[in-house]
């Protein structure tokens, strides 16, 4: 697919260690990042976050009043932020981003981009089943 998949460079540190293994390899000034089970999250989505970044080090989307750290953008310049609570043993993504200058941008349902599953998080079979028939796929028995 041309993408490189990196091992964590510290292995065993949840999602933080990821975000930090990603911060450490890019070249440029800023990466956008979402969770393996949340397959809605779309390209519009993280260009409203870089259109909204500014000068922070962060753009954290909210979406009825929860905050959404696993899908962001984080600038380069985390990474010292990142490292310092990796080193502290310190592994909440939220935590860590409460700790820089992150934008919170709120996600109004009248935004082009948005739909009720944009957020949608798959954990368990019956996750799957609706996201499934959103797709108009039949769930498998």
């Amino acid at each position: 697919m041309g993408y490189s998949i990196l091992p964590d460079l510290q292995p065993e540190m949840g999602p933080l260690g990821g975000i930090h293994t990603a911060l450490s390899h890019m070249q440029g000034r800023l990466a956008a990042f979402t969770t393996c089970d949340s397959p809605f999250v779309t390209a519009e989505l993280m260009g409203y976050l870089i259109s909204r970044l500014g000068t922070a080090q962060a753009a954290v989307p909210i979406f009825r009043e929860r905050a959404f750290p696993l899908i962001a953008v984080y600038t380069k310049s985390c990474l010292q932020a990142v490292m310092e609570h990796l080193y502290n043993k310190k592994l909440s993504v939220r935590q860590m981003a409460e700790s820089i200058d992150t934008r919170w941008v709120e996600i109004d349902e009248g935004s082009s981009f948005f739909s009720e599953q944009l957020f949608m998080n798959i954990n368990f079979p019956a996750d799957l089943d609706a996201a499934q028939n959103h797709l108009g796929h039949t769930p498998q028995q």
